[in-house]
């Protein structure tokens, strides 16, 4: 039996489950596929374009799935640094979003809950938790993640360690746009999607139950691994075009905010505390294991988390990730 080698003398048989073998290994892209970033606005992925124009890898296109529910300051740093990729000779970002979602379900027997309602943290969010009384069958509009969430009396589904959330307002609205912008070669040339996971995070891809490098219609590169820079070195890159660096990129009621995160976000931004303190009580389908936004916690009672718990609950939500890209 011939034992099969790659370039590199290691044995392929053993090899090849292995993502940082598999990168070294893995034909050339087709040069005339589009190379996409797919951009979360934070640390990883704003690292790599800096990258890219340090080593003249241009994009097509540089997309940023908006799911209605960042930051502020997210939200002005991605049209900040849109503007300093521009003035490179880079495409600037340009934002996607999931579309509208009408449903209807048969009505069943609900019970308006005064004392949540007069809780609400605005007159906006007060109709739409009316709005979805009413006699027979039950009609839901809404047209991002907060609005679903609330609309169905519903957790984002980090919460349960799912991915629906990610799935749904961060990866698809991005295929959508892409399945449109190139319908004429989607298919025939497989679009390389460029993914900002640092050196240190193989694990994003070894964890994940598909393929991370081949789909139909998309060839997924990771260049930060491949060009080895970990978390500091992504930083530093940041830090030298003079822009600061980006805030976390995150929904504002994200599961898996720390509870010095959700410390921050009730002390900066109250409206949007108050926002995801209303979802949790709004939530209809409490289970005994979860409570609210913070599984096993309630973000309504932060205060009531000695330093002990919360540095328990920090240590657990370092394991905890989105498949959202950074």
């Amino acid at each position: 039996m011939v034992t099969q080698l790659d370039l590199f003398g290691n044995h392929v048989d053993v090899q090849a489950k292995d993502p940082i073998w598999r990168l070294k290994n893995r034909p050339a892209p087709d040069p005339n596929s589009p190379i996409v970033v797919s951009y979360g606005g934070g640390t990883n992925s704003t690292a790599m374009l800096i990258a890219m124009v340090l080593k003249g890898i241009k994009p097509d296109l540089i997309l940023f799935a908006d799911t209605g529910g960042e930051l502020p300051e997210t939200y002005e740093w991605v049209n900040t640094f849109s503007d300093w990729l521009h003035n490179q000779g880079f495409p600037s970002v340009t934002v996607v979003k999931r579309g509208k979602v009408e449903a209807v379900r048969e009505r069943k027997a609900l019970v308006v809950k005064w004392d949540v309602i007069t809780k609400s943290f605005d007159w906006f969010l007060l109709s739409l938790y009316l709005g979805i009384l009413s006699n027979g069958n039950q009609f839901f509009e809404y047209s991002n993640l907060y609005e679903k969430c609330i609309t169905l009396k519903a957790l984002p589904s980090r919460v349960f360690n799912k991915g629906e959330c990610s799935i749904n307002y961060k990866i698809k609205p991005q295929q959508s746009y892409l399945e449109g912008f190139y319908s004429d070669i989607i298919g025939d040339t497989k679009i390389r999607m460029f993914i900002g996971f640092h050196s240190e995070e193989i694990g994003r891809l070894i964890n994940k139950k598909e393929d991370p490098f081949e789909t139909e219609f998309y060839r997924k590169e990771y260049p930060l691994i491949e060009w080895g820079l970990n978390q500091k070195n992504c930083i530093s890159l940041i830090e030298s075009i003079g822009l600061g660096v980006p805030p976390k990129s995150s929904c504002f009621f994200c599961p898996n905010r720390k509870p010095s995160e959700v410390l921050f976000l009730k002390e900066k931004y109250p409206e949007l505390y108050d926002a995801a303190c209303f979802m949790e009580e709004n939530f209809a389908d409490r289970a005994k294991e979860i409570v609210g936004l913070g599984r096993t916690w309630r973000w309504l009672d932060l205060d009531k988390l000695s330093a002990l718990e919360q540095l328990i609950i920090d240590n657990k939500q370092e394991s905890r990730r989105c498949a959202c890209i950074d």
